[in-house]
């Protein structure tokens, strides 16, 4: 009985992992399913850069506004990851590149956890940190808007040092 269970759990997981409308996924899912992140980049343009001469957002006040609502939507989401339960044992390192609409919705949100020694995420917690993440970004808009797609990446660390 308790097999059969974790048999469907898994099954339910992987549908909802290997969903095709996912637009939170590691790195090499994304180009499992043909979108590759040289390509992406020639679509979506920087939002900021330190050369200004090519992203969208020049101005220092613009350049601050996206600073801003970049910080607010990680807090926003630590708030719902940690509402949800998802504990992280020890400091996990992720990158990620965060691609939007012109409205500011967001259309991948491609990331690789880091696994740097001696902290390993496991494939458990890195399909429960995928299932909230797509839940999240689903409904969630960026403030900032432009004419153009435009992208953004960045590392963030999942967690905090274990006290001695």
């Amino acid at each position: 009985m308790k097999t059969t269970l974790i048999f469907f759990l898994f099954i339910i997981i992987t549908f909802i992992c290997c969903n095709e409308s996912s637009k939170g996924l590691t790195f090499k899912e994304a180009e499992k399913i043909g979108i590759y992140f040289d390509s992406l980049n020639l679509e979506y343009k920087s939002a900021v850069r330190v050369d200004k001469s090519d992203c969208v957002f020049t101005s220092d006040e613009d350049i601050e506004k996206v600073g801003l609502a970049y910080d607010k939507f990680f807090n926003d989401f630590l708030k719902y990851l940690s509402e949800r339960n998802l504990k992280w044992p020890f400091p996990a390192k992720c990158f990620h590149k965060i691609y939007f609409s012109p409205d500011g919705s967001i259309d991948y949100f491609l990331f690789n956890f880091l696994n740097e020694p001696p902290y390993k995420v496991s494939p458990e917690q890195e399909t429960k940190f995928k299932i909230l993440l797509n839940k999240f970004i689903d409904d969630y808009k960026f403030p900032i808007t432009a004419d153009v797609k435009y992208s953004q990446c960045g590392s963030i660390i999942y967690g905090s040092k274990k006290k001695n």
